[in-house]
């Protein structure tokens, strides 16, 4: 039998590989051809490779069934646009018909009435400061004027994975009204898209996302306070923040989103905060070990205070904790980046070993007391 259509087949494969944006699968595939190969020449069969191709790798998709996926996409962010709004300095996203917006904390600084420009008619309206998180990079705007607006249903971030696509709203470079490229250019206020998929979830990059999604997604200065959305168009994460290379706040292929499932812990907080700061939960009295042990069933509590929170709640010297809210609790970072997701007056059930017996122990997180003014960046300087 012959061999070039194997080649062809291969190709068509690592074509489509390219239009799903998975150059990782490029790899994979020329591997396991190349192993396949490897062991039918042995076996003197090129036949027994097309066999296990066809039965085992993906059918690529025809042109009709890609323009199919495109025009979702497309559609998609058609319907998202006119949710997203700019505000001096980065992004936002409507929420609500009543016009609550949500963007990052690093982005309304100290200000508490807000320019907003909504997208696509570069209309003008104002918004104030309801209440921000400076710790979670998170805060919450409303529209003076009563009326209704389009917004951007909140998703739920939980069930999402590494490998999924997401779609990144914003205006990178104030390339929508502020071009930094070309300031006397005239604005336009299209926000830009681009799309990418998660890298890591539940990430704790300090100091203020403690519980992030990771994109891959181009993301840049202008881009904080956009909507992260799924390709079903719900928001799932709020962008904020990048890691950069050579002092460039330029995106370096890492990003970070503050994940949809904390902002709902935080909204009500933010909602009557009126105009102030909300704190993360703390458990006074709890220390842990840096990290759980090779094999080990959870993290070592490694002292309670005694007299404190954490003891009144029961927990004791030597225990172990498994979970938190059915996370695993594999290091200290990761302990700590749990309780600031959460907002004062959580309640939080915690897994623990005690000897030989697995219990629950329910607790309400205390104040924290984070300092309201930590150290700020230049607007924008996040991301």
């Amino acid at each position: 039998m012959s061999i070039f259509p194997l080649f062809n087949l291969n190709s068509l494969l690592c074509v489509l590989c390219v239009l799903c944006g998975s150059y990782s699968a490029i790899r994979s595939l020329f591997t396991l051809y190349s192993l396949l190969c490897a062991l039918c020449v042995l076996c003197g069969s090129f036949h027994s490779v097309n066999l296990i191709l066809a039965e085992d790798l993906p059918h690529p998709l025809s042109l009709a069934e890609i323009r199919a996926a495109e025009k979702s996409v497309k559609d998609t962010i058609r319907k998202a646009l006119p949710a997203v709004v700019f505000i001096e300095g980065g992004s936002g996203a409507l929420i609500s018909s009543a016009g609550l917006i949500l963007t990052n904390d690093h982005v309304v600084g100290e200000r508490k009435e807000f320019k907003v420009h909504f997208a696509l008619t570069g209309r003008v309206g104002w918004a104030s400061l309801l209440g921000r998180y400076p710790e979670g990079d998170i805060a919450l705007l409303k529209l003076q004027k009563e009326e209704a607006y389009p917004f951007l249903e909140l998703g739920d971030s939980e069930p999402v994975q590494p490998g999924e696509q997401v779609l990144a709203f914003g205006n990178p470079f104030l390339l929508g009204d502020d071009n930094v490229f070309f300031p006397n250019s005239p604005a336009d206020f299209y926000p830009s898209v681009s799309l990418g998929v998660v890298s890591a979830v539940h990430r704790n990059s300090p100091p203020r996302y403690p519980d992030a999604i990771q994109v891959d997604v181009a993301v840049n200065p202008g881009n904080s306070g956009g909507p992260l959305l799924t390709l079903e168009g719900k928001i799932v994460g709020v962008n904020g923040k990048i890691e950069t290379r050579f002092g460039l706040s330029v995106n370096s292929g890492v990003g970070y989103a503050v994940p949809s499932r904390q902002v709902q812990r935080f909204l009500g907080p933010l909602k009557e905060a009126s105009g102030g700061i909300v704190y993360h939960g703390h458990l006074p009295g709890l220390e842990v070990a840096e990290r759980a042990g090779a094999g080990s069933p959870g993290l070592l509590v490694a002292r309670v205070v005694q007299d404190s929170p954490a003891a009144k709640a029961g927990f004791q010297a030597g225990n172990r904790i498994i979970a938190i809210d059915g996370r695993p609790i594999p290091t200290r970072h990761r302990f700590e980046g749990i309780f600031k997701s959460y907002p004062v007056e959580s309640r939080m059930t915690f897994r623990v070993l005690r000897g030989e017996k697995e219990e629950e122990i329910a607790v309400t997180l205390h104040d924290a007391k984070i300092p309201a003014k930590p150290e700020r960046k230049k607007p924008d300087e996040d991301e």
